[in-house]
């Protein structure tokens, strides 16, 4: 039959569509391609290695649905020594199989490599989202190696819910012709450069060197001992007029501009831009992606609203599955998983999936014990647990909801582990340990954890905490014995200590944190009052001011809030989780929650978002969450809180309730 038609009840059977129907009948009117929403919807990033990761998002291909739930990692083979190919990312339909799955379709070696060709015929149809270069010698893929094939009409395109595509080509075409251009013209230029520089600076040195020669010959004639005596006292105070210069600059370079203080900004060409005479200015950052916030007053559609900063508030739903204990907290950048380390009972490691706001346990390790604390690396691959149990140290890889137990580093720590941290960038882990050295790091090359040479100067006792500020420039460790807390400068994969700030915790280090900005740094010790807080400037540490009012006990947690404008301890005594709001260097305030836990609290941590904090606690329910995201107001309303962001709110609500606005700047 030439003429099909449906869709009509069945009578008796005389009516089955299959599979192929539905997906005829969709492909009319739903274009091939990917859904660009998120605009990061299965887009190819770099990996660890010689990985890649497509990025979750979902894409139709001939009437039908694909969808990738999170990160998927790509294996790529290694590089020749001496021919380059580029592997082409796919992602392909299968009519044999009847599943829509990545596939990786690895190129051919040669001096200008091409990409394979896409398969499209009666066996499958691929679209092609992302081409890879493996350049010769190459052991680690970056971003610029990858070319994103999903505007390309031809490759992939984007989902735009009509029968054609929109023809994005001709743009496509000309913003890689234009990027192939500029990048040929930079390499020919700079190539240029760098030669006429060396040459120019080998010339001036021949020429300098022969004047100060006999510049040298000379003085040396004329010169008599109280002379060269006085010039050298010169020239070394000279030497450190220069240094001191040279710290000034440092610390000038590191100060970064504040709501309160005069600093560096920036400049991304987006967000905050520069005109071609030099005036700096910032431009609001629109979007059309709606955001939950709290009305803290009734609010009509369409009302231009304020973001506004708000305490910590009401206690979120408990877990359906608690855990028997909660010491450390950590918190996936993805704001997507939670993993608390506990040593109240088997299984000591449980991890909970966020969705929603809402808590499901997908993990749980029975044969790892008595764990102290808990890192995720920042790309949310990796996992550290500090226990008490040999080998002190357990990492896990991460692949979905699931963990899998790396093996243990060649060197492990030498005693039980008190602390662990990754670095922002993943590629070192600290961890604070009892037995001596009290310290060890090891730096991270794909599933390959290596310990590095201890530093030169280690800390003097029982390693407690570790952390590293938000650059990876800075690692913090508190311990036993004075000064009870030691700040390491990493230089490449050296760690030098430096000189210890003039004022120092009188008592043993319990807990360090590095606010999320990199500017504070704050240490809680075990007598009063029980806490020093730091601000940097280059690489000198500074205290600033007691908080107000001094804590009434040891703190066991410290977390920074949104922006480091305020700061949560977790107390062993009453009130238990105060919060200090921060006026340029001072924090004071010290209120506590509404509902504040009933005992000692063992650990706190904000989510990255600084939407809820979690709390650790020495009695059940062990581990409570908070709401803490923050407020909105109306817009012509004034207020004596901080205003963080306006927008328009997109429904009605009232006081209390969590409604959609859509932001158009935000801090």
């Amino acid at each position: 039959m030439t003429f099909i038609s449906g869709f009509f009840n069945s009578v008796n059977g005389d009516r089955r569509y299959l599979a192929d129907f539905f997906a005829e009948y969709f492909a009319s009117f739903i274009g091939n391609g990917v859904f660009i929403n998120p605009g990061n919807a299965l887009q190819v990033t770099e990996g660890n290695g010689m990985t890649t990761v497509i990025k979750a998002g979902k894409c139709w291909i001939n009437g039908y649905y694909g969808r990738n739930k999170s990160d998927y990692i790509i294996q790529h083979d290694l590089a020749d020594g001496v021919l380059k190919r580029i592997d082409r990312i796919v992602l392909r339909l299968d009519f044999t199989n009847r599943d829509i799955l990545p596939q990786l379709k690895k190129g051919a070696y040669a001096s200008v490599p091409v990409a394979p060709a896409l398969q499209r015929d009666a066996d499958a149809y691929e679209l092609g989202i992302a081409d890879v270069l493996i350049d010769r010698g190459a052991t680690q893929i970056t971003q610029a190696n990858i070319t994103d094939l999903r505007l390309d009409p031809a490759m992939c395109g984007k989902v735009h819910g009509v029968v054609d595509q929109v023809d994005t080509s001709t743009i496509f075409d000309a913003y890689q012709s234009w990027i192939t251009q500029q990048k040929d013209i930079y390499e020919a230029d700079i190539t240029q450069w760098t030669a006429d520089q060396q040459s120019d600076f080998l010339n001036w040195r021949e020429d300098e060197e022969g004047l100060f020669n006999e510049w040298l010959d000379g003085l040396r004639d004329i010169l008599d001992e109280n002379v060269a005596g006085n010039l050298l006292q010169m020239i070394e105070q000279n030497i450190a007029d220069i240094q001191q210069v040279q710290n000034n600059l440092d610390d000038h370079k590191d100060k970064i501009a504040s709501e309160t203080e005069a600093g560096h900004v920036k400049v991304d060409g987006e967000t905050i831009t520069i005109d071609e005479v030099g005036v700096i200015s910032a431009n609001p950052i629109t979007s059309d992606t709606e955001t939950p916030y709290i009305f803290a007053e009734r609010i009509d559609a369409h009302y231009s609203v304020k973001v506004i900063k708000t305490d910590v508030g009401n206690r979120l739903s408990q877990p359906s599955s608690q855990p028997l204990g909660a010491e450390g907290i950590a918190f996936t950048s993805e704001n997507d998983l939670m993993a608390v380390a506990h040593r109240g009972g088997s299984p000591y490691l449980e991890i909970y999936k966020i969705q929603d706001r809402e808590f499901t346990k997908v993990f749980e390790d029975n044969e790892v014990t008595r764990c102290v604390d808990v890192s995720f690396s920042p790309d949310g691959n990796y996992l550290a647990v500090a226990s008490e149990g040999a080998p002190f140290l357990v990492i896990y890889k991460r692949n979905g909801d699931t963990f899998t137990k790396l093996p243990n580093p060649v060197t492990i720590p030498t005693g039980v582990s008190n602390g662990v941290s990754f670095s922002p960038d993943g590629i070192y882990l600290a961890v604070a340990h009892r037995e001596a050295p009290f310290l060890t790091i090891y730096k991270r090359n794909g599933d390959l954890f290596t310990k590095l040479p201890n530093p030169t100067s280690l800390p003097t006792g029982i390693g407690a905490s570790v952390s590293f500020s938000n650059s990876g420039e800075y690692l913090a460790v508190s311990h036993s014995a004075n000064p009870y807390i030691s700040i390491y400068k990493r230089n490449g994969d050296t760690f030098t200590k430096l000189p210890n700030p003039t004022a120092l915790p009188t008592n043993n280090g319990v807990k360090v944190v590095f606010s999320p900005d990199g500017i504070y740094l704050a240490v809680s010790y075990s007598s009063s009052p029980y806490i020093i807080i730091y601000r940097r400037n280059g690489s000198t540490f500074t205290k600033v001011v007691d908080v107000t009012p001094i804590p009434t006990s040891i703190i066991r947690g410290i977390a920074f809030g949104k922006n480091s404008n305020n700061l949560t301890l977790g107390l062993n005594s009453s009130p238990f989780l105060p919060t200090y709001e921060r006026e340029g260097d001072i924090f004071s305030g010290g209120k506590s929650v509404d509902s504040p836990p009933d005992f000692r609290v063992l650990a706190v941590e904000y989510s990255p978002d600084r939407s809820f904090l979690a709390v650790g606690v020495d009695r059940a329910p062990r581990l409570i969450l908070y709401d803490a995201r923050d407020e909105v107001i109306k817009g012509d309303k004034e207020t004596t809180r901080d205003t963080l962001g306006f927008g328009v709110a997109t429904e009605s609500g009232t006081k209390g309730d969590l409604r959609n606005i859509k932001l158009l700047w935000r801090l």
